[in-house]
This record gives structure tokens, sequence and C-alpha cells, in this order.
């Protein structure tokens, strides 16, 4: 399974982030966070999920999806981010 992101639902609001920080840290820090939301120079969202995703193996739901307010992340079979549970095992 992988992290998908329906990228027109998201606000950018960040909870997906923090959540993934607390769950590698147990500490709340966007610098720790395996997902990173931001906005281009004209204002397009971007959404990234870095290789240190582990899809929140240890816990029953990956955080990023469980605190996300706008629903817009979901695990999927297949989608353009990172995040497989092969690959993170």
């Amino acid at each position: 399974m992988r992290i998908s992101v329906e990228e027109e639902n998201c606000k950018g609001c960040l909870a997906c982030e923090l959540a993934c920080s607390f769950h590698h840290t147990k500490e709340f820090s966007l610098e720790d966070a395996s997902m990173r939301i931001f906005f281009d120079s004209e204002g397009g969202l971007n959404i990234a999920i870095l290789p240190t995703c582990d899809l929140c193996l240890d816990e029953r739901l990956p955080l990023c999806i469980e605190f996300c307010p706008a629903r817009a992340i979901k695990l999927s079979k297949t989608n353009p981010y990172f995040g497989d549970k092969e690959k993170a095992v």
C-alpha cells in the first residue's frame, strides 16, 4: 500500500506533517516529518513523501491519514507518491 493525496481536497494545514513528525520523534516538528506540503511561487500545492515514510507500521492507520481534517490522504495500491510497505519493512 502507498500514501495517496487528493491534492484538490488538501487545504495545506500541515496537520499531516505534525502527526507524521510525532510518529517519528514523539514531538511536533515539521522538520522531522516524512511528508512535505508546500506552495510554490505561483500558489500551487506541492506534496512530497520522503523515503523515511514507514506508513506508521506500528499504528492501526498512518497518522497523516488519521489526522487529516480534509480527508485528503488515503491508502492506495497505486499512486504518484512514495510510501511502499514492502520497502519500508
